[in-house]
């Protein structure tokens, strides 16, 4: 077996993030939420999604996310439902873009496990 060696924790670099938020009073995060959701809306979804970030906005940002779950941007979903922080939407929409990858594997001849069979409730078809 390999050996294991002390480490001077003086020469380790470790990369952290600070979230910073801006200073924002009640009434301004009220107004930033209300222009968000005129963003989203109107379908400008960048400018939606840049408002729901500085504010901190949770519920934003999953409605955001499931409006590209719905065009089937899973990537992006996630990465909002990541944000907000939804777990329980981060785990379906994983499990929807292993199917969408499955699917792609039996059509082009590749290689598929065989998978257990998938549960039939009805929240696992929809967020």
């Amino acid at each position: 077996m390999g050996e294991f060696k002390k480490v001077d924790r003086s020469q380790l670099f470790i990369k952290t993030v600070e979230k910073t938020q801006p200073k924002l009073t009640g009434e301004q995060r009220a107004q930033l939420i209300r222009r968000g959701n005129e963003m989203l809306n109107a379908g400008n979804l960048d400018a939606a999604e840049r408002v729901f970030v500085t504010c901190a906005y949770g519920d934003g940002l999953v409605r955001l996310g499931d409006v590209f779950y719905k065009r089937a941007d899973y990537i992006r979903a996630i990465n909002l439902y990541l944000k907000a922080p939804d777990s329980v939407r981060v785990g379906k929409a994983a499990k929807r873009m292993s199917l969408v990858l499955r699917q792609w594997l039996i059509e082009s001849g590749g290689v598929v496990p065989e998978a257990k069979p998938a549960s039939k409730r009805p929240d696992d078809q929809t967020l």
